[in-house]
């Protein structure tokens, strides 16, 4: 048998070999295959003397570590507690040695875990030894940061680790809640170790014994400060020298407080050490900073945001002093003289020590915690919020301009919000609920003031970067999109305040766009804008982007007005509304059907705010539905909400009857119309409007073919399903639908008579002519079918007297341009579609003809060889024939059952074949179809 030494030496080398980089893969396979004949190194007390072997590299040491550790583990069930013990001592030793020795920490921590882990399948009693044992050891300045590390990771591995299948689920529990027990009692001892480092700078010695009177977070960082600036050299020469133990005791109380259960800490104060330690890294009042203050700081946050995360009970949170920490942080930040994002190169210049440590990232951190603490806790508290707390968020917001900083922010009050507006949710669902307050009035007036200011000046840059053909009013993360989110939020919390304030702004603005109307557009010159200079060009589209800002954030306040309490809010509503149609009106009237002369430079911004006075109507389009439908029904404001809904359609077809303008605006005045004409489905005052009228004409006459794809399907779908869908409080021959149908058929054939003329051909239509025709016709089709696949079936039944006319057809088409897949996918999917919104009016006959088709097709070498490309295209007509198929499969109707056997055959058959010849990049349509 091989020697001890010839063994280690033997094991030393192939360990080395199998991590050096010269090794070829192949060499390293025959190493590892050896492995298993060094049997006398899976031995414990072999594998310790590996580890303490001055010859060891880290290769070495790790492997034998993860070898030492698969040993203790296996042997840990069924070892006697005489063993236990020997192993943990042998462990433990090894780990301070190495501890000392300096080894990596890697390695000490890992011993350090198997120590524990050794300790959690130990008896209680020896477990309260092992952590009696790290109690002395701390108390004890020689051995304290190797118990500190030992601590920490013992936490981890009882607490936070639930990887041990040594032990049962339920022992494991136990042992959890033990160690939650013993390591509570570390909290006062670190806290008290911290506070002796800097007992100087302190007003008192903490945990605090005895409280005085005042005695206060507050006050406690104001005499901080004070200290502070008097000695801001000695307070970093002592966290200079104490600044590797405070690093160890910081750490350890961030993995105590995320662990463990930390209301002990609210008792004696002892989280003032942690307030303190944190604003250091937060304030601006002394500047600079020593780079270890910062670093410190930054644990004392993270401890912060840890206890931020944990649920504490309400007591606990009351006492905590939380929110007035962060009133003190935000306190000290306002009253910053320059702006919280002042230039990093300024500071970096001033600062070269700690670039990435500037002040704007502190209001990031300040931020990040108040974001934490907002979405546990900020409504528990919300009745005990300092006002200069509040203020003091006013300032922050108006100092802060960078981008960054802004989101932050709006996320931060974002959170703060919702917590409040689930608490008042929650009240309101109470039986005994009294009315409450839950922010002060002039804070919410004054935050949505703060707020529209911040909108008008991110919106021009936001402008800047603006597509020109696109209505959308901001990205999703953009500054502007987060400041118009929370001040929906805030109308929810307070609707009042921000009404008034927003509604002043509009007054404000709209009455500055007349004036500008007036003096320059209807000046009588016939170029106003010849003799305008720079200045006065740029106060003209100042004018008018502050007014179509003040339109997006009224459009926010249409939250709280839903169907139940439109009644409440009417006046209010109405009247803006009735403002609204004097200045869409006046837009109208000004700059439509008008030569393009007049707009000169100033098109651009004419057409952006035009565009969002009419998003204003689909914006309130929900409650003015239900207003009218309550009209309807009572009798009562009729009138004057007809006017309302008459003034909006008269400005869209206005747009739409200007062919000058193809893109955002009558994209605007589209889907405004779509939402007039859906949503609140006005009844027959709307076919006798002239513009009305004309907009049926002109789409019937084709004039609406130049708008681009999108935009005229949208209008199409939009004048023919309000021909089709019932009007809301409509009975009998009030629906009138003897003059809606006609009109409907003829739409229809007008705007689908290209396709019907390649339907109807009596010799086939070349593909080269065929196919723009069919791609075309495709999409607007199945726009038309998905819009009312859920409607009743008399809406179904009239949009099958003219589908039906091409069903047959299309399938004819299918089989004459099988060859040509681009024709076969836009010609499957309209199928898909028609099927799946009319097959109950199309009926058995059809959809059975329809599945002999789909199984001519695949057996069709034609459309079989076009499969082979193995081309996205191929993979999308797969999936259209799928999604027809399983259509008439899902069908419940007795009717379509006798269609299985044909689908059965058609599915294991051709298709399958089909599908299973694509690549294996196409796995997923293997996976649906299956």
């Amino acid at each position: 048998m091989q020697d001890n030494e010839s063994v280690l030496q033997e094991y030393q080398l192939t360990l080395r070999e199998i991590g050096s980089a010269s090794t070829s893969n192949e060499r390293r396979r025959q190493l590892l295959e050896n492995m298993p004949k060094l049997d006398s190194i899976s031995d414990i007390e072999f594998l310790c003397h590996i580890l303490l072997s001055e010859n060891s590299d880290l290769p070495v040491i790790m492997f034998s570590i993860a070898k030492l550790e698969n040993r203790i583990t296996s042997e840990l069930p069924f070892a006697e507690p005489q063993r236990r013990r020997h192993l943990f001592q042998t462990i433990f030793n090894l780990s301070h040695s190495y501890d000392v020795a300096g080894k990596p920490i890697c390695a000490v921590r890992k011993l350090m875990s198997i120590a524990a882990n050794i300790t959690r399948h130990s008896d209680e009693a020896d477990a309260a030894e092992y952590f009696l044992m790290m109690l002395e050891m701390i108390t004890c300045e020689k051995s304290r940061p190797f118990a500190i590390k030992l601590l920490k990771v013992s936490i981890e591995e009882f607490v936070e680790s639930n990887r041990c299948k040594t032990l049962p689920y339920e022992r494991l529990q136990h042992m959890k809640a033990f160690a939650v027990q013993q390591t509570s009692q570390f909290y006062s001892l670190i806290i008290e170790l911290i506070s002796k480092k800097l007992a100087a700078f302190l007003p008192c010695a903490y945990p605090v014994r005895e409280v005085p009177p005042g005695f206060n977070i507050s006050s406690v960082l104001e005499q901080f400060i004070s200290v502070l600036k008097a000695t801001n050299d000695s307070f970093a020469k002592a966290v200079r020298n104490n600044f590797d133990q405070l690093t160890l005791e910081l750490s350890c109380l961030g993995t105590l407080v995320r662990t463990v259960e930390a209301d002990s800490l609210v008792g004696d104060h002892s989280l003032h050490i942690i307030y303190v330690l944190a604003f250091v890294g937060l304030q601006l009042t002394v500047q600079p900073m020593d780079p270890t203050c910062l670093d410190i700081s930054e644990l004392a946050v993270s401890c912060l945001q840890q206890l931020s995360e944990r649920q504490w009970s309400l007591r606990s949170v009351e006492k905590s002093e939380m929110v007035f920490f962060l009133a003190s942080v935000f306190s000290d930040l306002q009253r910053a003289p320059q702006s919280l994002d002042v230039l990093q190169s300024v500071l970096i210049t001033i600062l070269p020590t700690i670039k990435g440590r500037l002040p704007n990232s502190r209001f990031q951190n300040a931020l990040r915690l108040l974001h934490l603490y907002a979405n546990c806790f900020y409504a528990k508290q919300v009745e005990n919020i300092p006002s200069g707390f509040l203020h003091n968020q006013l300032v922050c917001l108006d100092k802060s301009q960078h981008v960054d900083t802004c989101r932050t922010f709006c996320e931060c009050w974002a959170s703060m919000l919702d917590a409040v507006i689930l608490r008042m949710e929650t009240v309101a669902n109470k039986q005994s609920a009294q009315p409450a307050s839950y922010l002060p009035e002039g804070f919410c007036a004054a935050f949505g003031l703060a707020l529209l200011r911040k909108l008008a000046l991110f919106e021009v840059a936001d402008e800047d970067d603006e597509p020109a053909e696109t209505i959308e009013w901001f990205d999703s993360g953009s500054l502007p999109r987060f400041c118009l989110e929370l001040l929906a939020l805030l109308a929810r919390v307070d609707i009042n305040s921000q009404w008034h304030i927003v509604m002043g702004e509009y007054e404000r603005t709209a009455a500055s766009v007349q004036r500008c109307i007036v003096e320059v557009f209807h000046s009588g010159a016939s170029v106003p804008f010849n003799n305008m200079d720079s200045s006065e060009v740029a106060q003209v589209n100042d004018q008018l982007r502050q007014y179509r800002c003040v339109i997006k954030a009224a459009c926010c306040l249409t939250g709280p007005f839903d169907a139940w309490n439109c009644g409440d809010h009417f006046e209010r509503c109405y009247e803006f509304l009735t403002r609204h149609c004097e200045m869409t009106l006046l837009l109208t009237r000004s700059f439509f059907n008008k030569p393009t002369s007049i707009y000169g430079v100033f098109e651009e911004p004419i057409v952006s705010t035009m565009a969002t006075a009419l998003l204003c109507f689909r914006s309130y389009s929900p409650w003015l539905s239900s207003c009218y439908a309550d009209a309807q029904q009572s009798g009562n404001r009729n009138v004057e909400v007809s006017l309302l809904v008459s003034t909006a359609l008269n400005a869209v077809t206005a747009v739409l009857r200007d062919s000058q303008f193809c893109g955002k605006l009558a994209q605007a005045a589209v889907l405004t119309l779509r939402s007039i004409l859906l949503t609140i489905r006005p009844h027959s005052f709307v076919l006798s409007m002239n513009g009305i009228q004309s907009l049926y004409r002109q789409s019937i006459d084709g004039l609406y073919k130049c708008l681009p794809d999108d935009i005229r399907n949208a209008l199409y779908v939009s004048l023919a399903n309000y021909l089709i869908l019932p009007w809301y409080n409509a009975v009998g021959e009030e629906q009138e639908w003897s003059q809606r149908k006609p009109v409907y058929e003829q739409l229809i054939r007008s705007i689908l008579a290209d396709y019907f003329a390649v339907v109807d051909a009596e010799q086939s239509v070349p593909y080269e002519m065929a196919a723009p025709v069919i791609k075309k016709a495709a999409p607007l089709i199945v726009a038309l079918l998905d819009s009312i696949e859920n409607e009743s079936a008399v809406t179904k039944r009239t949009c099958y007297d003219v589908m039906r006319l091409f069903g047959k057809g299309t399938l004819s088409l299918l089989v004459l341009y099988k060859q040509h897949l681009d024709c076969v996918q836009s010609l499957l999917e309209l199928l898909s579609h028609l099927l799946r919104t009319l097959i109950m009016q199309f009926g058995v006959d059809f959809t059975k003809q329809l599945s002999c088709t789909l199984f001519d097709l695949c057996t069709s070498t034609d459309f079989f060889s076009g499969l082979q490309a193995d081309t996205k295209e191929a993979t999308s007509v797969l999936e259209c024939f799928v999604s027809v198929l399983s259509t008439i499969v899902v069908q419940t109707s007795s009717k379509f059952s006798s269609l299985l056997p044909e689908v059965v055959a058609l599915v294991i058959g051709p298709l399958f074949n089909a599908v299973r010849k694509v690549s294996l990049a196409l796995l997923n349509l293997q996976q649906n179809y299956e």
